[in-house]
């Protein structure tokens, strides 16, 4: 399969954000990590940067949403998946020795330097609370308590994620997964 300058520059601007955020992410280096030319970024993305890393973000979203739900499919025990995510969260922040954080998070605090980046952003999370609320309601959480709690584990995470980059250690992970077991416990009345 080929990959089209336009599909360069997508995978670069996700890179770039996961490291460098939005504000970080500059057309030279969108240019000089994606090795396309100046026109072709312009050709594949008329309105440049932010059309670009809006379209970035979308593309991380929708996949991170899909394998989100894949994961949560059939889910009965959504603890034991969501460790099993945050496992692979945290050996994808250690491989990447704790420099690169979630692109979704990137787009959304980078709203006002990228409005469609932000859009985007706030579609994924729409998704993912969804996804989540749906999988707690299959394990046998209560549908009114579902989204509040599928709110918290999204942000716990997203939060981990963070405090993980700034210790350099995936302990705000295990932590995050050890509260919401027990959480999840209490709430399904173990």
């Amino acid at each position: 399969m080929t990959t089209t300058a336009r599909d360069k520059l997508i995978e670069s601007a996700i890179g770039l954000m996961r490291t460098h955020g939005v504000s970080g992410t500059t057309v030279a280096d969108l240019l000089s990590d994606s090795g396309v030319a100046r026109r072709s970024l312009y050709l594949n993305f008329p309105q440049g940067r932010g059309e670009l890393l809006g379209e970035a973000a979308q593309t991380a979203g929708t996949a991170m949403s899909e394998g989100l739900a894949a994961v949560l499919a059939d889910a009965r025990e959504p603890i034991v998946v969501m460790r099993t995510l945050l496992t692979a969260v945290g050996e994808g922040l250690a491989a990447d020795d704790y420099d690169a954080g979630c692109p979704v998070v990137a787009s959304a605090l980078g709203g006002r330097d990228a409005p469609a980046a932000r859009e985007s952003a706030c579609g994924t999370f729409e998704l993912w609370l969804n996804v989540v609320e749906q999988a707690l309601v299959t394990a046998g959480v209560p549908a009114q308590r579902a989204p509040s709690l599928a709110a918290l584990m999204v942000s716990s995470v997203e939060g981990a994620v963070i405090l993980c980059i700034a210790q350099r250690s995936t302990t705000p992970l295990d932590h995050v997964a050890n509260e919401l077991e027990q959480l999840l416990d209490t709430v399904l009345d173990r």
